[in-house]
């Protein structure tokens, strides 16, 4: 096991999200979904991105349910507010 990087998971109260599911296509190439408020993040194998446009963090009605990843593809599903959402993506070539 080696150490690369440290998740950009803190909240502004200095608490912390519980990351949740982590899916990928290799050591490069991974993302990360936590329930709570919906966070989403990839690791390229050197650094790690968070995707705010997925992250309501003054929401506490809404999260990431699942993820999954296939090639270029990613498919998250959640809930806010009682209503289901899915949001998929696809990779920039």
């Amino acid at each position: 096991w080696q150490k690369d990087s440290f998740v950009p998971n803190k909240l502004p109260d200095s608490t912390y999200i519980q990351l949740g599911g982590v899916r990928g296509n290799s050591g490069t190439d991974f993302w990360s979904a936590a329930a709570y408020l919906g966070w989403t993040a990839h690791w390229n194998g050197k650094t790690w991105k968070r995707f705010d446009e997925l992250y309501e963090p003054n929401n506490p009605q809404y999260f990431s349910e699942c993820l999954s990843v296939n090639g270029n593809t990613i498919c998250i599903a959640g809930t806010k507010n009682g209503n289901s959402w899915v949001a998929i993506g696809t990779r920039k070539q």
